[in-house]
């Protein structure tokens, strides 16, 4: 919709939709890309690897993907075990609900001057092993707390707030869902 087509009335019964999809509120009629730096759909979502530099890779995956039922996750690489499922969950929800910043390099050609030459990254892939898209994760940006430099399922490197990968793991433990000891002196059944 360019200026001659704009009309008012019009503007207001999409707002909310661009609100939502650009993640800026007030919307700008002039800007309606959507900013989301990983594009996946969620529900398809059988495994997520996580890796940083110089550690083996942690790997999750879904234990019953179509079955219906509550959502359950299991640490499959380096460890085995239950994975904590609130974790999961809060790392899926950060990942697609990370919105754009400042576009800093659209064709990037040196990425280590981002830290992206060697990043930490996420990687969600689906039931038949395709990869739905990745997340790397680069170095902090300058004058900007909270800021990194991003590259997820478009090419360009943006500067944008990582407060919310706070949670992703960097050790199997923090995925790890280990059962509390049982008290001292509890012989149990």
């Amino acid at each position: 919709m360019g200026p001659a087509q704009f009309i008012p009335s019009t503007w207001m019964g999409y707002k909310d939709k661009v609100a939502a999809l650009t993640g800026k509120n007030p919307p700008n009629p002039w800007d309606i890309r959507d900013k989301t730096v990983l594009v996946f759909d969620k529900a398809k979502v059988a495994r997520v690897t996580f890796h940083t530099e110089g550690a083996t890779d942690i790997v999750v995956e879904k234990e019953n993907a179509d079955a219906g039922g509550a959502e359950s996750w299991r640490v499959t690489s380096p460890k085995s075990g239950a994975a904590k499922v609130f974790k999961i969950a809060a790392i899926m929800w950060a990942l697609g609900s990370i919105k754009s910043g400042d576009v800093i390099d659209e064709k990037p050609k040196d990425l280590k001057k981002y830290g992206l030459d060697k990043p930490q990254w996420i990687a969600v892939s689906g039931s038949d092993g395709k990869e739905l898209g990745r997340l790397q994760v680069g170095a902090d940006v300058k004058g900007k707390p909270g800021n990194k430099y991003l590259r997820g399922t478009r090419e360009p490197v943006i500067a944008a707030d990582a407060t919310r990968l706070a949670d992703v793991p960097t050790k199997v433990e923090d995925v790890l869902d280990v059962p509390a000891p049982a008290p001292a002196g509890d012989a149990g059944p």
